[in-house]
């Protein structure tokens, strides 16, 4: 993938696109990116590590902070990629606090 698209999707990612709608984002990183020559739908598949700035959010109370990592990731930063003619094939998440520790891990 050419660096500069990869750089601008990430600077978009991590804009105020993403922190209006989901303000406890610190945070977006790409950890891995592949491109996949599936004859049925080929494209990325991308992982990425959400970083939130709630020490006491976790898996079982992240909805109570109207964070929904799932819809972030599928409609967001899959919405997105498109802008820079990135096609999603799949993608993994996960979500960590600002201290490391994990809350969700989607592989």
């Amino acid at each position: 993938m050419n660096e500069k698209i990869l750089n601008g999707f990430k600077k978009l990612i991590n804009s105020d696109v993403i922190k209006r709608v989901y303000p406890m984002v610190d945070h977006i990183d790409i950890t891995n990116i592949k491109y996949v020559n599936s004859s049925s739908h080929p494209g990325y598949m991308i992982s990425f590590d959400i970083v939130v700035d709630s020490p006491e959010m976790t898996h079982d109370n992240m909805f109570e902070f109207d964070f929904d990592p799932y819809y972030l990731v599928d409609h967001y930063l899959v919405n997105l990629s498109s802008y820079f003619g990135i096609d999603i094939y799949m993608t993994t998440f996960s979500v960590h606090n600002l201290d490391g520790e994990a809350i969700i891990y989607n592989s």
